[in-house]
């Protein structure tokens, strides 16, 4: 009868290349490279993700409270076509360019994320089998 760690030691365990892709492309870019001990790349990725997040949070935040000043200045009274002009002027702000620049940032961190997480995992795997 074979012991409980000769069982434990043959349970299939997930490649580090499927668990890096995974973590990065689903739960959050740069935790695939933490969990490789790529903390490096893990902080650049996690760190320029959430400050991308934040700032285009903060500039929605922004244009939300813009909108609800030019209805409030309205007495409440707000029409679809008053609305619409609303959010077309809200847009159109300068604001616009920082959510545009950081979905860029956010796409591309994620994509990195996973294909720098797939090679590193992959290289690893390799090395563990060699």
């Amino acid at each position: 009868m074979k012991s409980h760690a000769e069982l434990v030691s043959r349970e299939p365990r997930m490649k580090s290349a499927a668990k890096g892709v995974l973590l990065s492309g689903l739960v959050y870019p740069g935790l695939g490279q933490l969990v490789q001990k790529h903390y490096f790349r893990a902080v650049a990725l996690v760190g320029i993700v959430t400050v991308s997040l934040a700032a285009t949070l903060y500039s929605v935040a922004h244009k939300v409270q813009e909108t609800l000043t030019a209805l409030a200045a309205a007495d409440g009274a707000a029409d679809v076509p008053m609305l619409l002009r609303e959010a077309a002027r809200v847009s159109a702000g300068g604001e616009s360019n920082v959510i545009e620049v950081a979905s860029l940032l956010i796409a591309g961190c994620w994509i990195v994320g996973i294909v720098d997480a797939y090679l590193s995992g992959k290289r690893i795997d390799r090395d563990d089998t060699a």
